[in-house]
Order: structure tokens, then C-alpha cells, then sequence
């Protein structure tokens, strides 16, 4: 959707990044609370998946934060890329 080149990145893909961030960062505080973070035997952090999970939402949230500060963080961004596969390898 995005163009490799371009120096900005064009507003709906800011809002759709956003909007995704914040329905995974719900996901994940509804497993946590759910199945417990870590001491759990079948807590959050005890499968591989949710660590991948875990991982990407932060990494999108650092993404967040650093971007306001002018780091120039477009690898965490394809990183996210990631997160649609496990939906697939589910199904």
C-alpha cells in the first residue's frame, strides 16, 4: 500500500496503523487478564505466539513514540508484517 520512496507516509496508513495497534493492544490486555501474564501454566507469555504478539505490539508502540522524536523506525513497520500470518497459519 505504501510507496518504498516516498519521504512521508501518506495519512489513511497513519490511521489505519493506529487503528490496528490499538485493536491488537486490546486483544492482548484481554488474553493477559484472561489467562494471566506469565506464573500461569497456560499463561500469556508461555506460548510462542503470544510472544511474537507481545513483541509486535510493543514494537509498534516504541515505533510510536520514537517517531515523534525524528528516528527514522520504517524496519519496525515491516516487522508488523508478521502479525497477519499467524491469522493465516490458524486457519
Amino acid at each position: 500500500m505504501g510507496d518504498p520512496t516516498a519521504l512521508e507516509t501518506p495519512a489513511y496508513q497513519e490511521m489505519a496503523d493506529t487503528a490496528f495497534q490499538w485493536l491488537y493492544t486490546v486483544e492482548m490486555i484481554i488474553k493477559i487478564v484472561s489467562l494471566g501474564f506469565v506464573l500461569n501454566e497456560g499463561a500469556y507469555i508461555r506460548d510462542a505466539w503470544n510472544i511474537l504478539d507481545f513483541t509486535i505490539i510493543m514494537s509498534g508502540f516504541l515505533g510510536m513514540i520514537m517517531a515523534g522524536k525524528g528516528a527514522n523506525l520504517q524496519a519496525l513497520r515491516s516487522f508488523r508484517v508478521i502479525r497477519p500470518l499467524r491469522t493465516i497459519s490458524s486457519i
